[in-house]
C-alpha cells in the first residue's frame, strides 16, 4: 500500500475538492434563498454560476503559482 498516492499530489487534489466545494456551496446557498423567496430558480442559478466562477478562479490562481 505504500506509494498509493505519488508525492505531491496532495496539490492537485486540494484544487479539485476547492474546486468542487465551491460549486456545490455556491448550488446550496442559491438554493437555500430561493426557498425563502419563491420558487423560480434564480437565485440557485446565480448562486451556481457565483460558485463555478469561483471554483474556476481559483483554480487559475493555484496553477498560476
Amino acid at each position: 500500500m505504500k506509494g498509493l498516492i505519488p508525492p505531491g499530489s496532495g496539490k492537485y487534489l486540494s484544487i479539485g475538492v476547492e474546486t468542487a466545494a465551491s460549486f456545490l456551496l455556491g448550488l446550496y446557498g442559491g438554493y437555500w434563498i430561493d426557498s425563502i423567496w419563491g420558487p423560480f430558480p434564480l437565485w440557485t442559478t446565480v448562486g451556481t454560476l457565483a460558485g463555478v466562477a469561483l471554483g474556476f478562479y481559483n483554480l487559475y490562481i493555484r496553477l498560476k503559482k
